[in-house]
């Protein structure tokens, strides 16, 4: 089986990669560099370089990672958004169709208003509070309109260890800050770039793609939290036990988007039809911060001998 990862050398990209490689053949492509042998960059969102990377590699499976994920960006830059979110999933999904290829997208919790109490789950209806969102949510429904064959994953709180994310910049702040501000008033499931990895690791291995395709899933770590009670528990992970955190209110930020509420994804559906269950986040953040710690003690020390030489 041969495997397409857009945005390869993103964070969930990575992770798809490392894992998938592992039993299968995997070609990664995307904006960002990477010295990957078996990565093209390119900008995927122009259909002749789509064309031309379907055409040498033929694959059987593309997983879509590649996004605009800044949410605040995404308010003020509307028309990248919509040619990375949305025409760039456009062009993968008519060539998926094409060349007879499974498309997987990774959408996002923020297709959701976030004003529902309790889970939210597959058949609710959408209504985005800010761009990003929107985008996310077109390109959805385009692939539902249009895919032969397509699976939509959302997930809510993603991070990493080779990104941008929101552990990592706690963790790097704690270095030289003491007290944080963080919003206590959203709740949502974080979720491991690994653990995602993982599973779609399982679900191909196991052949289960080819027969629940063509719907909508929500996939994340067990158990949810708010922002504010997540950055406590990775700062105690991380021997942090001198830092505090000020829990404050979403409009206290008065950032250029609107975030929802509620991001509490329901995981019966994944659970039931694919027979997916993710660890808890508690166990994927102190991995996460053991993972970190490791990278970060191993870049300190590069630092050192650079400096004794």
């Amino acid at each position: 089986m041969r495997i397409l990862i857009t945005g390869a050398a993103g964070m969930l990209g990575t992770d798809l990669n490392r894992e998938l490689s592992r039993d299968f053949e995997v070609a990664g492509a995307g904006l960002a560099p990477s010295t990957d042998s078996n990565y093209t960059q390119m900008d995927l969102s122009i259909t002749k370089n789509v064309a031309s990377l379907f055409s040498r590699f033929n694959p059987s499976v593309v997983f879509h990672t590649a996004a605009m994920t800044d949410v605040d960006a995404c308010e003020t830059r509307r028309e990248e958004a919509l040619k990375v979110n949305l025409e760039m999933t456009q062009i993968l999904a008519d060539e998926a169709n094409r060349s007879g290829a499974m498309l997987i997208f990774f959408s996002t919790d923020y297709v959701f208003p976030g004003d529902k109490r309790g889970e939210l789950e597959e058949n609710d209806e959408p209504k985005p509070l800010n761009f990003y969102g929107e985008t996310k949510f077109r390109a959805e429904k385009y692939i539902q309109q249009v895919s032969l064959q397509y699976v939509i994953f959302r997930i809510t709180w993603l991070y990493g260890i080779y990104g941008k994310s929101f552990p990592r910049t706690i963790l790097e702040r704690a270095k030289n800050q003491k007290k944080f501000d963080i919003v206590a008033d959203q709740i949502g499931r974080p979720t491991y770039t690994k653990d995602v990895a993982g599973v779609m690791r399982k679900l191909l291995l196991n052949q289960t793609f080819e027969k629940k395709i063509n719907t909508v899933y929500h996939l994340g770590n067990q158990d949810s939290v708010s922002w504010a009670d997540f950055a406590e528990f990775i700062l105690k992970q991380a021997g942090h036990e001198d830092a505090r955190v000020n829990r404050i209110t979403s409009d206290v930020l008065n950032r250029p988007a609107k975030r929802p509420a509620n991001s509490v994804l329901c995981l019966n559906k994944i659970k039931t039809e694919l027979n997916i269950e993710v660890r808890s986040w508690k166990q994927a953040v102190s991995d996460f911060v053991h993972e970190f710690q490791k990278q970060d003690a191993a870049g300190q020390q590069m630092h050192m001998m650079q400096d004794i030489k």
